[in-house]
């Protein structure tokens, strides 16, 4: 009879360590996400000229309905794929990570469309662009960097 070593699990593994990260972001995303809602709805209020008002109502219920689906839905689901370890979670992960840098994109080109003219000689709305690129640049390009190379998300989600 021959004596085997004792078979060791692949460190470090579970919802630990720097994972903790996402998961907080995660948990914090729809109810930022449901207070960022209920500021774009108060942008409805604002006057604008007729010609931007036609570009609103065009551009502006599907940004909501991609917004809403990208910043509430989307963590919630992440969510779940989390807290039971699917395999499919890092992979989504960062391509929910990918659509959010293309939202924030999105929503700065609808805000200098419709609201570039109330800052006019001022620096404010650049450096609100500005500022808002390089977080979600940060952000999210952590994160995704973190999903794709990180071996406690490895032997967490794939092995």
């Amino acid at each position: 009879m021959t004596i085997q070593p004792p078979i060791t699990e692949d460190e470090p593994k579970g919802l630990g360590g720097w994972l903790i990260l996402p998961m907080v972001g995660l948990l914090a995303a729809p109810l930022l996400g449901l207070g960022h809602f209920g500021l774009l709805l108060s942008f409805g209020k604002v006057r604008l000229p007729e010609l931007q008002l036609d570009l609103l109502r065009t551009s502006f219920f599907p940004y909501v309905f991609f917004y809403v689906a990208s910043s509430i839905l989307g963590p919630i689901g992440l969510l779940v794929l989390m807290f039971r370890k699917k395999r499919s979670f890092p992979s989504m992960y960062w391509r929910w990570a990918v659509l959010n840098i293309a939202l924030v994109v999105m929503d700065l080109a609808l805000a200098v469309a419709f609201f570039g003219g109330l800052f006019r000689g001022r620096t404010s709305l650049l450096d609100y662009v500005l500022t808002a690129l390089w977080r979600a640049g940060g952000l999210y390009g952590i994160g995704i960097i973190y999903m794709r190379r990180s071996l406690r998300v490895r032997n967490t989600f794939i092995n």
